[in-house]
């Protein structure tokens, strides 16, 4: 018996049965949903018990509120998952199943219940949209320093990168179509424009800049001759038809910190919006 069909058995004592329909506010698809009235049990399959990606369970974990609906997301494997699964599950919410030697489902880690109706001052997933080239450390250090005031603050906020998106292959077959649904499902767009011209970051901002506020682009500039060459044909119409400043900066280093004081930035006025108290 697979263990999708254990599943089945295993919630049908209690009224559960599979659900074809895959709600949109999912960021993951998982391999079974199961439900009852208007709660659901989501279920992720995984092979290895031994490793999983961050981003995966990050991806995950960013799943939305279903209207009307009370969720709950759970990873599955076929034995017991390594400590550091089990910790990156409890920090996320994520709950975990697996089987026993006497090829038995057990819980490992209770899952966070995901309520339909929003909660009074709470902020909600909010994502910051990364344009630049992929592989620039800048991007790294951003979502870095994202990940860990998140991790250390509890705040959910999240890097939303394209290569992590489910459907990313590495081919441009339907790179447009995942580039506009990460940058719709975003609340902000971080912009770093280094040496390099890459004509599909070019789209990706001048796009941004018809659909974000001017509060909500974060846009950095390499300070050197390279870079203010490459982009100078985006720059004269950033500052002929927006009024988006951008930060310049010199190195790695210097970004970090200029990255940290915008995005702490971006903290602060969510903690206004949402009405939720910010301690410094």
């Amino acid at each position: 018996m697979d263990i999708q069909q254990k599943l089945l058995d295993f919630f049908a004592d209690s009224g559960f049965t599979k659900s074809e329909v895959i709600p949109e506010q999912l960021t993951y698809t998982p391999e079974l949903l199961v439900s009852k009235d208007k709660e659901l049990k989501i279920f992720h399959i995984k092979d290895d018990h031994s490793k999983i990606k961050d981003s995966i369970i990050q991806r995950i974990a960013q799943a939305r509120k279903i209207p009307n609906s009370v969720y709950e997301q759970y990873l599955v494997f076929h034995e017991k998952p390594k400590l550091p699964i089990l910790r990156a599950c409890k920090l996320y919410g994520l709950g975990i199943y697996y089987l026993n030697g006497k090829e038995e489902l057990e819980i490992y880690a209770e899952p966070k219940e995901v309520k339909g109706r929003k909660k009074k001052s709470q902020i909600p997933n909010t994502k910051i949209f990364f344009s630049s080239k992929q592989d620039l450390n800048e991007r790294s250090i951003a979502k870095r320093t994202i990940d860990v005031h998140r991790d250390a603050n509890k705040i959910p906020v999240f890097a939303n990168l394209v290569e992590e998106d489910q459907r990313y292959d590495n081919t441009i077959d339907n790179l447009l179509e995942i580039i506009n649904d990460c940058m719709d499902d975003s609340s902000y767009v971080l912009a770093v424009l280094s040496e390099e011209y890459r004509e599909i970051v070019d789209q990706e901002i001048r796009r941004a800049l018809d659909i974000y506020e001017t509060e909500e682009i974060l846009l950095f500039l390499k300070n050197n001759k390279e870079s203010k060459e490459s982009w100078s044909e985006l720059l004269k119409h950033i500052q002929l038809h927006y009024k988006v400043k951008y930060t310049e900066y010199w190195d790695d280093r210097d970004f970090e910190i200029k990255f940290t004081r915008r995005f702490m930035v971006v903290v602060k006025a969510l903690h206004k919006k949402h009405n939720v108290e910010y301690l410094e």
